[in-house]
């Protein structure tokens, strides 16, 4: 039988932000992409880092430093998927798209967007570890994602800007006005399978894939 290692929050967030670091290391190469993603953690990586990536404990990585290790599933993810289909998009968009695709999870400027669940009964019960804070602007997490983005003044193209904006997939409102005009960019495709995939893995297998060092080589 396969050992289990249980990581400490402590050590799973050490973990995240060394994935990060190896993933813009490896396949960022713009100088000035890089001083946008320094700017991006110098502001929010705290939070960035120990958020969660869900509220509930049958959710994907529900646990403190979920949200890096989810960000970190979707940018490798892509990154295969883009090998495979020979889709021949640009590895560095694809990255930080997929880095940053639910940035919006950290909640916005000041306030989180999961609040710890105080009902023992709720957490052992339901499983819901974590309450969505009703203080914030009611708007998809994509969306708060990219408000995040602009009010850094982190410029995107605009493939990038739709990958971020729908990368939920077709069952998100703001997709249908796309999907029925076959208006998705590539880009935007890459993510939408990367992000399924990275959550279906997980809760299919209740694993967290963990890519061998040459999984992330160019």
């Amino acid at each position: 039988m396969k050992n289990i290692v249980l990581l400490t929050n402590e050590e799973r967030v050490r973990k995240g932000m060394k994935r990060f670091d190896k993933i813009v290391e490896t396949f960022v190469e713009n100088d000035e992409r890089k001083e946008y993603i320094q700017k991006i953690i110098d502001t929010y990586g705290e939070r960035f880092f120990t958020s969660p990536a869900a509220s509930t404990n049958k959710g994907h990585e529900w646990w403190i430093g979920g949200l890096v290790e989810h960000s970190c599933n979707v940018a490798v993810f892509g990154i295969k998927l883009n090998k495979c289909l020979n889709a021949n998009l640009s590895n560095e968009q694809i990255a930080f798209c997929g880095l940053f695709h639910d940035l919006g999870k950290i909640g916005d400027e000041t306030e989180n967007y999961y609040l710890p669940e105080t009902s023992q009964w709720h957490r052992d019960n339901l499983g819901r570890m974590y309450l969505r804070n009703e203080r914030l602007l009611p708007i998809p997490v994509s969306i708060r994602s990219l408000y995040l983005l602009q009010g850094l003044s982190i410029p995107l193209t605009k493939e990038e800007f739709q990958a971020i904006a729908l990368h939920d997939g077709p069952n998100m409102d703001l997709v249908r006005m796309y999907e029925n005009k076959m208006k998705e960019y590539d880009l935007t495709l890459i993510m939408q399978m990367a992000d399924r995939w990275s959550i279906q893995k997980y809760i299919s297998k209740n694993i967290n894939p963990e890519p061998k060092e040459e999984e992330i080589e160019k």
